[in-house]
């Protein structure tokens, strides 16, 4: 899929997302390559995929928590809204790092060569309602990629990492909503946009 901005490759094994490409990088680099697939839900069952025109819905499911993934690309940018639905009978209780979603932003140090122009720095803010990401090219480039949130909240971010690679590799980002509590029924939401910026 393509917009004016960027090309993305989707994983329809797992509902997530495989590439993030800037249209005018001559590298091509992928702004999102890990060991997990970007969207990735922690904890979750895949259940399926489906496509129309510039929508892509995936769904997962954790016992009586269903998840829906609505990614839309528009013109300039790519949003990610994640539904997560309470389908029991029971309240639902979420502490702190319960759950979270894979942003798998490219920020490792394999050589220089490499990370000049196939590498990425990732600055990660989780205040609540005013978190976003800005991922900048580890070499000259003249844009920016930012995720800025535009809905729910986001209390913290972890990392898992390859033991072996130590400081060479960041790891894969794991976002994690705000602690929360689901009535019978309720719902709670993440809402993002991917942008690119100079």
């Amino acid at each position: 899929m393509k917009n004016n901005v960027f090309s993305i490759e989707l994983n329809p094994q797992n509902g997530t997302v495989k590439s993030l490409v800037l249209n005018d990088d001559p590298a091509k680099m992928n702004w999102i390559e890990g060991m997990a697939s970007w969207g990735e839900p922690v904890g979750f069952e895949f259940i399926d995929m489906s496509f129309d025109g510039n929508i892509i819905h995936s769904r997962y499911r954790q016992r009586t928590l269903e998840l829906e993934v609505i990614r839309t690309l528009l013109d300039d940018r790519l949003t990610e809204k994640y539904i997560y639905h309470n389908t029991g009978y029971y309240d639902l209780y979420f502490k702190r790092g319960d759950w979270g979603i894979y942003t798998t932003f490219n920020d490792s140090y394999p050589s220089s060569d490499v990370c000049i122009s196939q590498r990425c720095h990732a600055h990660i803010w989780c205040g609540g309602e005013f978190s976003y990401v800005h991922a900048r090219k580890m070499g000259p480039f003249p844009t920016d990629i930012a995720l800025v949130l535009t809905q729910g909240a986001l209390d913290c971010y972890s990392v898992e990492r390859i033991e072996e690679e130590s400081s060479n590799d960041r790891g894969d980002f794991v976002l994690h909503p705000s602690p929360c509590h689901l009535l019978p029924g309720g719902a709670m939401v993440i809402e993002w946009s991917i942008i690119a910026f100079p």
